[in-house]
């Protein structure tokens, strides 16, 4: 963190006192933190997208497989997916 233009930001960040709890004194976190933000508001709408075809095509697809057939009678969740689709 010794971007010279950046050094009174990064001194201004390191004063707030939630800042300083945080390490926020290398570049690591820095660089992981600008990309975590960057790349939250792409990940969410690819996510939403995601969901929606899983929801229309893929679940039913795969409830209806001779696997989860299987893993439906396990007591268990058996029990769990009855308690489930009383709450529906």
């Amino acid at each position: 963190l010794t971007f010279a233009p950046m050094e009174n930001f990064y001194a201004w960040l390191l004063d707030l006192p939630f800042v300083g709890f945080t390490k926020f004194n290398n570049s690591i976190l820095a660089g992981s933190l600008v990309f975590g933000l960057l790349a939250y508001v792409p990940l969410y709408f690819l996510m939403i997208l995601f969901i929606k075809v899983w929801r229309n095509s893929l679940a039913p697809a795969l409830n209806d497989s001779k696997f989860m057939k299987a893993f439906y009678k396990v007591p268990l969740v058996e029990k769990i997916v009855s308690i489930v689709s009383e709450n529906r």
